[in-house]
């Protein structure tokens, strides 16, 4: 699964971790355990999670 934001204001990273960080990066963790990558590219957050199915 991939959410990639496109054409807004540049993005940074956080200065600290919020709410919204840690649901993003451990939300899903204690049920499905994915593969989680969060990054801030200039041009849009982008959040990746893959999912063993089997």
């Amino acid at each position: 699964m991939e959410w990639r934001e496109q054409g807004g204001p540049p993005v940074s990273p956080p200065g600290r971790r919020g709410f919204g960080s840690n649901l993003l990066e451990r939300g899903l963790s204690r049920r499905f355990h994915p593969e989680v990558s969060l990054s801030y590219p200039p041009e849009g957050l982008q959040w990746r999670a893959a999912f063993d199915l089997a």
